[in-house]
């Protein structure tokens, strides 16, 4: 799942930005989506 995940990120389709995620660092944005 997290390897799908990865591709949908790296495509645009999952959206960081409806996380409020901007300018944080990569393992809290890895933080906040595997507890989504």
């Amino acid at each position: 799942a997290g390897v799908e995940l990865l591709h949908r990120v790296r495509k645009g389709q999952f959206n960081l930005r409806r996380l409020r995620l901007e300018g944080q660092a990569a393992p809290a944005i890895w933080n906040a989506v595997l507890s989504a």
